[in-house]
C-alpha cells in the first residue's frame, strides 16, 4: 500500500501543477487582454464593445442590476480564439492524460471568470455572504469607477505585477458598497464612468461612443 501511494504521488502532483498552471495562464491572459484590448483602441471591436456597453451598463454610480446585463457587446467569443490556439499547441506537447487535465482546468477557469464577473454586478448575489467575495467585488468596482486599474477578474495579484492595482475607494459605505441599478434593466439612464470621456447630445438609442486617443495608453493609477 505504501509503495502504491509513493508511485501515485508524483503523478498527482504533476496533475495538480498542470491544473494550477493552466488557471494562472488563463487568469493572466484575461487580465492582459482586458488591459490591452478592452481599454485601448487597438482592441478594435473588442474595445468598442467593452467600453460602449459593459462600462455603460455598469458605470460609476450604477454598478449592479437585478439581472446581469449582457444583451449587447458580449466579448466572450473573443476569448475562444487564443484558447483554441493554445489547445492545439499543447495537444502535440503534453501527454494525453495531462492534456485532458488541462482542458478540464481551462474550462473550469473560463467558467469561473464568467460567473465572478456576473455575480459582481448582480444585486443581492448569493456570494455576498462571503467577506472574500465582497473584497474582490470592491476591487472590481474600483475598475468601473476609474477604468485604468484592476483589470483582473479573479487573481488581482496580476494587477500588482502589471502596476495597475488600486485599492477599493475609501468610505464607500457599509456592506456591499454599491447602488442598485434603478429603473429599467434595459440600460435606460446609463451613465459613463468619469474616466471615460463621452460625447454629449447623442440620442436615438445608439450606444454612446467613448473618445480615446489611440496613440495614448490609459494612465496608470496614482497611489
Amino acid at each position: 500500500m505504501h509503495q502504491v501511494v509513493l508511485q501515485f504521488l508524483p503523478k498527482f502532483f504533476l496533475v495538480l501543477i498542470t491544473a494550477v498552471a493552466t488557471h494562472l495562464i488563463m487568469s493572466f491572459g484575461q487580465t492582459l487582454m482586458h488591459y490591452t484590448l478592452g481599454h485601448h483602441a487597438m482592441g478594435g471591436k473588442f474595445f468598442r464593445n467593452h467600453i460602449n456597453f459593459h462600462h455603460i451598463y455598469y458605470s460609476k454610480e450604477k454598478l449592479v442590476s437585478r439581472s446581469y446585463l449582457k444583451e449587447e457587446g458580449n466579448n466572450t467569443a473573443f476569448f475562444f480564439i487564443p484558447l483554441c490556439l493554445v489547445g492545439v499547441c499543447t495537444y502535440f506537447v503534453l501527454p494525453v492524460d495531462l492534456f485532458i487535465v488541462q482542458v478540464i482546468a481551462c474550462a473550469a477557469s473560463f467558467y469561473a471568470h464568467l460567473i465572478f464577473d456576473k455575480e459582481y454586478h448582480v444585486e443581492g448575489s448569493r456570494l455576498q455572504r462571503f467577506g472574500w467575495f465582497r473584497r474582490m467585488q470592491e476591487l472590481h468596482f474600483a475598475h468601473h469607477r476609474h477604468a485604468d486599474c484592476n483589470f483582473a477578474v479573479i487573481d488581482f495579484f496580476w494587477d500588482r505585477a502589471l502596476g495597475t492595482y488600486r485599492r477599493p475607494d475609501a468610505c464607500r459605505g457599509s456592506g456591499q458598497g454599491v447602488r442598485a441599478l434603478k429603473g429599467s434593466e434595459s440600460g435606460a439612464g446609463r451613465q459613463a464612468p468619469d474616466s471615460l470621456s463621452m460625447p454629449r447630445g447623442q440620442t436615438g438609442g445608439e450606444p454612446v461612443r467613448a473618445i480615446f486617443d489611440p496613440k495614448q495608453p490609459l494612465a496608470r493609477p496614482r497611489y
